[in-house]
């Protein structure tokens, strides 16, 4: 199994502060129903920003929401973008309530609230996508940075950054991800019953310097990465350490 996320150089740091023109934004809606009607909570969705390249090519941009059903988004009116929901235990996806059948579904944001309603076809017991994972991640002690990526923790102080972290499903199409420190982070609306693969990111060559934030082991002392995991309300402790003369950072 290929995992793109391994080919890749991950800047995990604290995001700056910017300012921004003000522009309108759509309220987006996202629930998931089965054939008869009824609701399925906990549904994972992601939506993507649409770009268009040369020659006017359509192209995916970035992830600017991600949620679980029911659930309640904002996006830049005026733009186009798609919207990815993710298989419900027993359940496939079949059609949308408007009529469409594609998943993802494009839509352009129209500064109107904005509903979509997923219908799936459900069979046997259905399994409520209620499972949760959540990694908190930490700095092995050394003389040379701080003792936490957050602000405060409890070994002591830190700069108030973050690591990146990347969800899996079995079969290595990413569902989640996010940014960590001690503070934890939660990834929601999993089927409790399914084996997801978790993997933090290092950090090279961090905030443009010579050093690097690298995964080091798990609470359990293993270092297997990524970890398979199910979301049975699984918590997970990774930590890191830091090379090249880290600088106190």
């Amino acid at each position: 199994m290929i995992f793109p996320l391994l080919a890749l150089t991950v800047m995990a740091v604290a995001p700056l502060q910017a300012t921004h023109a003000q522009v309108s934004a759509s309220s987006v809606t996202v629930k998931a129903v089965d054939q008869y009607g009824n609701v399925l909570p906990g549904d994972y969705y992601t939506v993507s920003q649409i770009a268009y390249g040369p020659l006017d090519f359509m192209q995916r941009d970035y992830v600017v929401a991600s949620g679980v059903t029911v659930s309640t988004f904002a996006v830049a009116a005026g733009s186009e973008y798609f919207l990815d929901i993710y298989t419900y235990g027993s359940c496939t996806f079949s059609h949308w309530t408007g009529g469409a059948l594609s998943d993802p579904m494009q839509f352009t944001a129209t500064g109107a609230a904005l509903s979509f309603t997923a219908v799936y076809a459900c069979t046997g017991a259905v399994v409520a996508n209620t499972g949760t994972i959540t990694i908190y991640d930490h700095r092995m002690p050394q003389s040379n940075w701080a003792a936490c990526f957050a602000l405060v923790c409890s070994a002591g102080t830190g700069p108030g950054a973050s690591m990146w972290v990347v969800l899996y499903d079995s079969t290595g199409t990413i569902v989640g991800t996010g940014f960590s420190n001690e503070n934890g982070l939660t990834f929601s609306g999993l089927n409790p019953s399914a084996t997801y693969l978790v993997y933090p990111a290092d950090c090279n060559l961090c905030h443009t310097s010579t050093h690097d934030v690298v995964f080091n082991h798990w609470g359990d002392g293993s270092a297997t990465r990524p970890l398979a995991v199910t979301a049975n309300d699984t918590s997970l402790n990774a930590f890191y350490d830091c090379t090249n003369t880290c600088g106190g950072v």
